[in-house]
């Protein structure tokens, strides 16, 4: 009955101009989350976890989330950030590399103090 309201786009795709089949699909973004109960502490998510582990990579190694910034977010090459340290290649190699592996462990939960 709802093919009616459904048409082919120019790829010869099915399309719902009026929304209605997606009125009844399930939502799979929300399988999977917890309900929160008031008091609840909410979990840090994207940026705002990212930000959190990077401050504390911080305080265990500053030179190592400095390379971080540099090269995430500054889009940097092992070779400038040296230059903006003054450290050599190798050792912004080795704090890119262990600080990746730190980051990856404290987003995924597994990171305790």
């Amino acid at each position: 009955m709802r093919q009616e309201h459904q048409t082919l786009d120019r790829r010869g795709q099915l399309r719902d101009p009026q929304g209605l089949c997606a009125e009844r699909q399930p939502d799979h973004r929300q399988a999977g989350r917890r309900h929160e109960e008031p008091g609840d502490e909410p979990e840090l998510r994207g940026a705002d976890a990212v930000d959190a582990a990077l401050r504390l990579l911080a305080l265990e190694d500053a030179r190592k989330a400095r390379v971080v910034e540099l090269r995430f977010f500054g889009g940097l090459t092992i070779e400038e950030t040296a230059v903006a340290l003054e450290v050599s290649a190798r050792t912004v190699y080795t704090d890119w590399a262990f600080a990746r592996a730190w980051l990856s462990r404290a987003l995924s939960g597994a990171h305790a103090d």
